[in-house]
């Protein structure tokens, strides 16, 4: 829930005659509670409207003097076709094998829909495809104040990085993939050329011979070194 939301409760028998009708406003940005007295073993139907969430209409049954009934909303979604990114770059952190992904989340709420969309459920991650190397950059449920708003939509923007995202030696290409309600969208961010001996913590060797057997050099000049042989031609 968000916190100064208001809502609707209402509860009528089964014939339709309204029994208790009631306005709340939420608090604590987690659940707000509804007591009814005084009302007969029966049937009920309740009628919950609230503002960013889907109307929720049930049936229950009171067969004790003392119930709890638990009562979940919805959010209304918003819509993968609203979203879109804006300003995407990558860039390598100095000459270490990690790199910062950046952007800024565009939603474009129709207008007509405003006040009944006030939350983004999705997942969101930037990805390297070339190591599948991932950062969670999930945005926040709750949407922000609105950045503008014209004849035709409400405008919200979210911006967000991807830090410390690792790199593998040569071109690595880096995506923003968001998910809502089963649908993703992936995007191009740009990409990074990593060159591990550029990185002042690494020291590369290359030793290169005309003719003859591939030699162990390894073993005879840096022999309490650990090493992965790969094997190939010089």
């Amino acid at each position: 829930f968000i916190v100064g939301s208001t809502g609707t409760f209402k509860l009528s028998d089964l014939t339709g005659v309204s029994l208790k009708s009631d306005n709340f406003t939420i608090t604590d940005n987690q659940s707000h509670t509804i007591n009814v007295e005084e009302v007969a073993y029966g049937s009920y139907t309740y009628n919950v409207e609230m503002g960013g969430f889907s109307t929720e209409v049930n049936t229950f049954v009171i067969s004790s003097s003392e119930e709890t009934l638990d009562i979940k909303l919805t959010p209304n979604p918003v819509d993968i076709s609203w979203v879109s990114f804006e300003n995407l770059n990558a860039v390598q952190i100095d000459t270490s094998d990690k790199a910062n992904a950046t952007g800024t989340l565009v939603i474009k709420v129709p207008l007509a829909q405003k006040e009944g969309v006030k939350q983004i459920l999705s997942t969101m991650v930037v990805k390297n495809s070339a190591n599948s190397a991932t950062v969670n950059v999930t945005p926040p449920t709750n949407l922000p104040t609105a950045t503008t708003v014209d004849e035709e939509y409400v405008h919200y923007r979210i911006d967000f990085t991807g830090s410390n995202v690792a790199l593998q030696t040569g071109s690595n290409l880096f995506d923003v993939i968001i998910s809502i309600g089963g649908k993703s969208k992936q995007v191009e961010i740009g990409s990074v050329s990593y060159d591990a001996c550029v990185d002042a913590n690494t020291m590369c060797v290359k030793l290169t011979w005309s003719d003859g057997s591939d030699l162990d050099l390894h073993s005879i000049y840096w022999p309490d070194w650990g090493y992965t042989e790969t094997l190939g031609t010089g």
